[in-house]
């Protein structure tokens, strides 16, 4: 092998490893970690479980109407479904909001509707809750 062969492959090499030893320091300290039920939860994140929380106080079906997606301490987004083609008809969801609203002092900062609204692919909701 030609010797400035060998020496564009070891710079590769090694100019490579540390964008792998960069990236792996950075997403160490700064990515989102996933939680036991599948809820993003911010590193810096106050120890606030708002899945146990809405459980505790919404009942055994709120993980099936509602469910916090990713939560920080200045955000939360959850999802929903519309289980009748009219949004109002999830309560357990307006109750997640509400819960977040009044306990926690977050506000309704945006609410996107997605989905056709049919059997197989109902029509989902989030709401992004902000401090």
């Amino acid at each position: 092998m030609h010797t400035n062969t060998k020496t564009s492959i070891t710079l590769y090499v090694v100019t490579l490893a540390l964008i792998i030893a960069i990236l792996t320091i950075y997403m160490s300290q700064h990515v989102t970690k996933v939680a036991a039920i599948g809820t993003l939860v911010s590193p810096t994140a106050s120890v606030v479980n708002f899945t146990q929380i809405f459980h505790d106080q919404l009942g055994d079906t709120y993980g099936i109407y509602a469910q916090v997606i990713y939560q920080s301490p200045t955000t939360v987004v959850l999802r929903g479904e519309a289980l009748t083609t009219l949004l109002e008809n999830n309560v357990i969801f307006w109750k997640a909001v509400d819960l977040l609203k009044n306990d926690y002092g977050y506000a309704l900062d945006k609410l996107v509707v997605n989905g056709p609204g049919t059997e197989n692919n109902p029509e989902r909701f989030y709401a992004v809750m902000t401090k």
